[in-house]
């Protein structure tokens, strides 16, 4: 069992790299992250990335995860006071549109697929329908 002091740490190097592998796929698209410049951003060695995520793919997913998470607190915030359906479906939109603009790293990650070979775990795939299906 890990000790507390060592959950911490790990905690905090992943709200390190999510971030950081954030901002490399901004400045060149999803499918252009490199776990070896994930791992000279954060002043690491690329194996270390290892300890933290299994493979490339599980670093992919998290961000996935994360993308629709921060998808469904757009679209709450924006839908709340909606008077009626049309009003509900012109929230709905500005909120997906947004979205797109404010993060297109996870946008391009959750809406259009750009990872040769990246599948969703069934378990990310389940949140994100379940977040779309409440649209």
């Amino acid at each position: 069992m890990k000790s507390r002091r060592k959950q911490r740490n790990r905690e905090l190097m992943v709200q390190e790299i999510l971030p950081t592998a954030r901002a490399i796929m901004r400045e060149e698209g999803a499918a252009a992250l490199s776990l070896h410049e994930l791992a000279r951003r954060i002043d690491i060695r690329t194996p270390s990335l290892y300890n933290y995520f299994a493979s490339k793919g599980d670093l992919y997913d998290a961000l996935f995860r994360l993308g629709f998470g921060m998808f469904d607190a757009t679209i709450q915030e924006r839908m709340a006071g909606a008077q009626n359906w049309q009003e509900e479906i012109r929230r709905y939109m500005s909120a997906y549109m947004a979205f797109a603009l404010e993060h297109p790293e996870l946008y391009q990650l959750c809406f259009e697929r750009p990872v040769p070979g990246f599948v969703p775990t069934p378990e990310s795939l389940a949140l994100s329908e379940q977040i779309l299906q409440r649209g």
